[in-house]
């Protein structure tokens, strides 16, 4: 189960009896669940109530001090077209890059999201990581068509020819970036990586006026 599952489920206070009976597992199953969340940085107040019996008082997002912040905060702080945060998200394994935030919003496969990323391109700096991340979650030509469509409306660096040789040559399935949407506008973007863009000439132009060349 993943933690912020985990702490939705079991948040406020909780005795082991109880934290068992919500899900469903045995009582050192559910004190191993307690130690998890802590690990991930979710604040656990350990107390003792009546008879003593040990009371834990659990959150439901992880403390911001104990991580950095995530894709929402990060978009909303670099691009001029903002998005609403439909959870709390906070990284603790490294602060968040444009390298990463690029990978993560073709991951949500958010309309929004996706084009408030694209500013974000004219940061990049580290086209290997890119790539890496890109790999790692499918979505190398996606990256690619982007980064074209980016650069028609924004700085942006010009890329390492290597790494455009391999996005382009990577063996990505899945053709659409969001579910079930194509461009009308940039078929010859489309065309070159294999992959359809959501956006037309209307969305760039209106919401990223602020980032035009």
């Amino acid at each position: 189960m993943k933690e912020q599952e985990l702490a939705k489920k079991t948040k406020g206070f909780q005795t082991v009896n109880s934290l068992s009976r919500v899900l469903g597992v045995e009582k050192r199953t559910a004190i191993n669940y307690i130690s998890e969340l802590r690990k991930a940085g979710y604040i656990v107040a350990t107390t003792r109530g009546s008879k003593k019996i040990r009371l834990y008082e659990i959150t439901e997002y992880p403390h911001p001090q104990l991580g950095h912040s995530g894709l929402y905060d990060f978009i909303n702080a670099h691009s001029s077209l903002k998005v609403s945060k439909p959870y709390e998200h906070i990284i603790y394994d490294s602060k968040m890059t444009p390298e990463r935030a690029i990978a993560d919003s073709i991951e949500t496969k958010d309309f929004r999201v996706i084009l408030a990323s694209l500013p974000l391109f004219r940061s990049v700096t580290n086209w290997p990581k890119l790539y890496a991340l890109a790999k790692k979650t499918n979505s190398q030509k996606s990256v690619g068509a982007l980064y074209d469509l980016a650069r028609k409306y924004v700085k942006a660096r010009r890329m390492d020819r290597r790494i455009r040789n391999m996005l382009l040559q990577s063996k990505q399935t899945g053709k659409y970036i969001v579910p079930h949407m194509k461009s009308k506008d940039f078929r010859q973007i489309e065309n070159f990586w294999g992959v359809h863009l959501p956006f037309n000439d209307q969305d760039m132009s209106r919401l990223l006026k602020k980032d035009r060349v």
